[in-house]
């Protein structure tokens, strides 16, 4: 029988034994929670990482789309500076697209030929620009119809004006000449052309180069026609070659024409040079006036000289019949065809009359 209170000794190790058991198993789960807590910390402390929204790339042409919106708007105004501006930033975006190349030259071409309507005559700030634009222009396409002719154009043109502020005028017509030739109307290229022809005119003039001068006077006179400096230094030259007074002797019908103001106011019969020994065309001036001379190599005299050109170591003119040293006329009836050794022989009655009006210094006209 147990008494109460007391514990059977038998029953002591076992409880002992329990005791420890629930000691170490509250050990252990005391370890695993601690753990357990851990865990979770260093979880909580790992940051997830973040997952990137999903945009797709956009192409070339949908980059481009805009701009090109842009650019038709520009284009409709004709704000070419915007137009410009919206197919260069096409062309950064996508270097080889063919059709803003295309429409960037376009554009360019139509701003300088903007630049080159607006510039005014004698300025020159624009001018350069439109240069550069259509340079430009001919590097991105030079297919585009009138394209390459405006770049010429308006070089030319701008190397003539600055030759033409230097007064080059040979060189300033040499240059203008081609611009005209290619655009009568570009610029002030008509008048700057007539300019340049008037002053090249008149340094002939001086020079008295005639036909030359009267050629350059003709030009200025064409494309200026309001200019009365220049038609009225014409009309000088015209009558420095073709003078109002002056003698005129046809070798074909052998005759001899006195001018006075243009008009026709004598004409002679008159025998010219033989075939070996011709009278020379040309335009000469009367050299002397004598009243005999006498030609050595013929043994003659030739009354009423007027001496008009050389021919070798002889002198040719204008002189009555000739005579002999016996006094006999020679040629009377020879008048009307050749029969002289180069000069022009006059009737002596005729010749009378003409030695008293001709002047040291008449114009003589011999035409075939």
């Amino acid at each position: 029988i147990l008494e109460m209170g007391r514990i059977p000794a038998v029953v002591v190790p076992i409880l002992s034994s329990l005791a420890i058991a629930t000691m170490i198993a509250f050990v252990v789960l005391g370890i695993i929670y601690n753990l357990r807590r851990e865990s979770q910390v260093s979880q909580a402390l790992t940051l997830p990482t973040p997952v990137p929204n999903s945009t797709p790339t956009l192409t070339a042409a949908q980059r481009s789309r805009p701009l090109w919106v842009q650019m038709d708007v520009a284009w409709t105004r004709e704000d070419w500076d915007g137009v410009i501006a919206s197919l260069e930033r096409i062309r950064q975006i996508d270097p080889y697209d063919a059709e803003a190349r295309t429409r960037l030259a376009e554009a360019r071409y139509c701003r300088a030929l903007e630049m080159m309507r607006d510039e005014k005559p004698g300025e020159t700030n624009l001018l350069e620009a439109a240069r550069l634009d259509l340079d430009q222009a001919v590097r991105l396409d030079a297919s585009i119809q009138g394209l390459p002719e405006a770049r010429s154009q308006l070089r030319m043109y701008l190397d003539g004006l600055d030759v033409y502020w230097l007064q080059d005028w040979p060189q300033a017509l040499e240059y203008l000449q081609l611009v005209y030739d290619l655009n009568p109307d570009f610029r002030d290229t008509r008048v700057m052309l007539g300019q340049a022809y008037y002053e090249v005119a008149v340094e002939l003039q001086q020079e008295e180069v005639w036909e030359d001068a009267r050629d350059a006077f003709q030009q200025a006179v064409h494309l200026m026609p309001d200019f009365p400096e220049a038609q009225s230094r014409l009309a000088l030259v015209l009558d420095a070659i073709t003078p109002p007074r002056r003698i005129e002797i046809d070798l074909s019908d052998q005759t001899l024409t006195v001018m006075d103001n243009h008009q026709a106011i004598r004409r002679m019969i008159v025998c010219t040079g033989r075939s070996n020994a011709p009278t020379l065309p040309g335009r000469y001036e009367v050299l002397d006036k004598l009243p005999i001379a006498y030609a050595s190599k013929w043994d003659i005299y030739m009354p009423l000289w007027l001496g008009i050109y050389w021919a070798g170591g002889s002198q040719n003119g204008i002189h009555a019949l000739p005579t002999t040293r016996s006094g006999t006329v020679l040629w009377r009836e020879r008048l009307g065809r050749p029969c002289s050794y180069g000069c022009i022989v006059v009737a002596t009655e005729d010749q009378e009359w003409l030695y008293d009006w001709a002047e040291v210094g008449a114009v003589v006209f011999i035409r075939r």
